[in-house]
């Protein structure tokens, strides 16, 4: 509560957490006394009016943008003819990308004949680098509130759609606590971001008694039992065969997740040397993805975590 006289001014600053979508208004109650303090009124200042936007919503809106402005056979989000020649005219490699108007300095075995009769008009193919192994995204369904609902759903939206704007092919492979909801193989980036709208609207609430720590760190669990393995004294043999009994305790509850089902199934599915893109708010699945990012790791898989 603040008293405010009427010849001091003063700077209020105020943090305020809005809904997941709005409008909605910052209201502040306030009442005038008199100088008597005999008279009280009381009234509302509506400082500020917000207009939320969920970040799942906005990522949906950029998505769907992407997909009715790119087709197959036409460079991305490029709308005039000008932009199109000038992004176009250096793109050449070994992986077909799509289809441009032909411009002077083409090969001839470049024309794509079949569209240039249809058009009426010469054609030219255009091609692109490889863009390295594909991704595999595996994602956890089970969030605990509409907080971490709205930012699961933008991560997974925001992630296909930048690799779709780098011609990254990739797999989806989908869990929650009670097993694999969704896998595919890997499928063209058009195709996989348009998967990912269905999956952001497959989340379940997902409510447990118990409370989750932070992950443990199995790289520094197995660098503790190697160093104690060298040293030959008693204490270092029993605090060994402790953390040995810690290491196969979370083995054993990653072989038995969910999380580990999916990835497995993922990569049998598409392929078998994909970069992996983990989104997950960590509840069910923490100690299984800790275990197995490192297992994997240590194999040479590239991982990203959202």
């Amino acid at each position: 509560m603040l008293s405010l006289d009427h010849a001091r001014e003063f700077t209020l600053n105020v943090s305020v957490t809005p809904p997941l979508s709005g409008p909605s208004e910052v209201v502040l109650g306030g009442e005038f006394l008199d100088r008597w303090g005999l008279i009280e009124s009381a009234f509302d200042l509506n400082p500020v009016r917000l207009y939320v936007i969920p970040r799942a919503r906005y990522a949906a809106w950029l998505a769907r943008k992407y997909l009715e402005g790119t087709n197959p056979g036409a460079l991305p989000l490029l709308s005039t003819s000008g932009v199109f020649r000038a992004a176009a005219a250096s793109r050449t490699g070994i992986e077909y990308y799509g289809s441009r108007p032909y411009q002077a300095g083409d090969s001839m075995k470049s024309i794509d004949w079949k569209h240039s009769a249809k058009l009426n008009e010469l054609v030219s193919k255009e091609f692109s680098e490889l863009k390295g192994q594909p991704a595999l995204i595996l994602i956890n369904l089970a969030v605990t509130d509409d907080e971490e609902a709205d930012k699961l759903a933008y991560n997974i939206i925001a992630t296909a759609l930048s690799l779709a704007q780098e011609s990254i092919p990739s797999a989806l492979a989908a869990y929650d606590q009670d097993g694999v909801r969704l896998t595919t193989p890997v499928l063209p980036p058009r195709e996989i971001l348009t998967r990912a709208l269905g999956v952001a609207e497959r989340m379940v609430s997902f409510v447990s008694p118990l409370k989750y720590l932070a992950p443990p760190d199995v790289a520094r669990l197995r660098a503790d039992l190697f160093r104690l393995r060298s040293v030959g004294s008693d204490p270092a043999k029993a605090l060994a065969s402790l953390l040995e009994i810690e290491y196969r305790s979370l083995e054993e509850a990653a072989r038995e997740s969910p999380a580990t089902a999916a990835l497995l199934e993922g990569l049998a599915k598409g392929n078998k040397e994909s970069n992996l893109v983990v989104i997950s708010g960590r509840n069910h699945d923490a100690e299984a993805l800790a275990f197995n990012l490192f297992k994997f790791s240590r194999r040479g898989y590239a991982i990203i975590e959202i």
